[in-house]
C-alpha cells in the first residue's frame, strides 16, 4: 500500500466542507440531496413544524430548479433525515410538496429517527439506510410537549382518558395536576393525528410501500409508541419483514452518508448535549450567567439554499425550558 497516497486521501477528506459532502452524496445517488437536520439533546432540542416546512419548501424549489437546469431531470430527490420528535404537519407538508411536484423521494437515514422524521421517511417511495440507522415510533410526542391552550379536540382526548377502562389509569388521572392532564391530552391528540397521517401515506398508490391492508396494520402497530416506546426502533431488515421497502447503503454510500452526519455533529453541534451557560462567581452560592447568544438548533439545506434555525439562549420557554429561535438564511 502507498502510505503517501493514503495520507493524501485522508488530507483531502479533512479539507472537505459540508457543502462538498452534500455534493458528493448527490453525485453518488444521482439526484439532488436536501438535508433536514434538527437537534434533540439538551438546549439544542428543536421540533420541526409549520415554520420548518416553509423553510423546506424554499430549499426544495431551489434545489429542484437547479438540478433540472443542470441535468434536464427533476423527478427525483433524496431527503437526508436527522432528528426526533416534531409535529405531524411537517411530514404532511413534505409529502404534499413531493406529491404536488410529482417527485419520487428517497429518505436517506444515517442514524435513529422517530416522530415526524419517521412519518416523513415512511411516506417516501424508498428508504436508503446506513447500517447504523433505524426508524422509531412515528407517533411519539413532540420534544416541547403541549403547545398553547387546550382546544375542543384536546378536551375530548382528556375526556376519553378519564373514561379508560383501566382502573389504574383512571386513578392516576385523578391524581395528576391539571397541567399534566392537559399535556397528556395534547400527546394523545398528536398521536391520533400521526396515526391518521400514516394511514393516508401508506394508502397512497406507491409500489414500494405496503399495499396489503394487513401490512398497513402491522406497520402502524409495530412502529408505534405502544410497541417501541420513545427509544427503541427497527432496523432495515426488521422494516423489510413488515413490508416496508428499504435498502441498506453500500460501503461507499455509507461512508458518504456518515461523513455528512459527522459534519452536523461537529460543525453545527446540533446533536451535542447542553453545556452550562453560567460560572461560579466566587461570592457565596451566586453564579454569573453568560450573555444571551444564538446557537444552531436545526438546518435545512441543499447545494443551493440553506436555512438555519438559530436558538436564542436568552429566550427559554417558561414551561418546557426549550429555547426559542428563528429560521434564517
Amino acid at each position: 500500500m502507498d502510505l503517501h497516497a493514503k495520507d493524501a486521501d485522508e488530507s483531502g477528506a479533512n479539507m472537505m466542507t459540508r457543502g462538498d459532502a452534500i455534493a458528493a452524496l448527490s453525485d453518488a445517488l444521482e439526484m439532488p440531496v436536501i438535508a433536514v437536520v434538527a437537534g434533540w439533546l439538551g438546549d439544542r432540542r428543536v421540533d420541526l413544524g409549520e415554520e420548518a416546512l416553509r423553510a423546506f419548501l424554499h430549499v426544495f424549489d431551489a434545489e429542484m430548479a437547479a438540478w433540472k437546469e443542470a441535468t434536464g431531470k427533476g423527478d427525483e430527490v433524496a431527503i437526508y433525515l436527522v432528528g426526533r420528535g416534531g409535529y405531524p404537519e411537517f411530514a404532511q407538508g413534505l409529502a404534499r410538496a413531493l406529491r404536488g411536484r410529482g417527485v419520487h423521494a428517497t429518505a436517506v437515514i444515517p442514524e435513529q429517527i422517530n416522530g415526524t422524521f419517521a412519518l416523513a421517511a415512511l411516506g417516501m417511495e424508498q428508504r436508503l439506510m446506513h447500517p447504523y440507522a433505524a426508524i422509531g415510533a412515528y407517533d411519539c410526542p413532540a420534544l416541547r410537549g403541549a403547545r398553547g391552550a387546550p382546544d375542543a379536540d384536546t378536551l375530548r382526548e382528556l375526556e376519553v382518558f378519564h373514561k379508560l377502562e383501566s382502573s389504574a389509569a383512571f386513578i392516576n388521572a385523578d391524581l395528576l395536576p391539571p397541567r399534566e392532564l392537559v399535556a397528556i391530552a395534547h400527546q394523545r391528540r398528536q398521536a391520533r393525528h400521526a396515526r391518521q397521517l400514516l394511514g393516508r401515506l401508506l394508502g397512497e398508490e406507491k409500489p414500494k410501500l405496503p399495499v396489503d391492508p394487513g401490512a398497513h396494520s402491522s406497520v402502524a402497530s409495530e412502529l408505534s409508541m405502544r410497541t417501541l416506546g420513545a427509544h427503541l426502533a427497527l432496523c432495515a431488515e426488521e422494516l423489510g419483514d413488515l413490508g416496508v421497502s428499504t435498502v441498506v447503503a453500500s460501503p461507499a454510500q455509507a461512508e458518504l452518508i456518515w461523513r455528512l452526519f459527522e459534519f452536523y455533529e461537529e460543525e453545527f453541534q446540533v446533536l451535542h448535549p447542553a453545556v452550562p451557560r453560567y460560572t461560579k462567581s466566587g461570592i457565596g452560592d451566586e453564579v454569573e450567567f453568560a450573555p444571551a447568544m444564538e446557537m444552531t438548533g436545526a438546518v435545512i439545506e441543499g447545494g443551493q439554499e440553506k436555512f438555519v434555525y438559530e436558538l436564542d439562549t436568552g429566550r427559554p420557554d417558561p414551561e418546557s425550558g426549550m429555547l426559542d429561535g428563528n429560521w434564517r438564511w
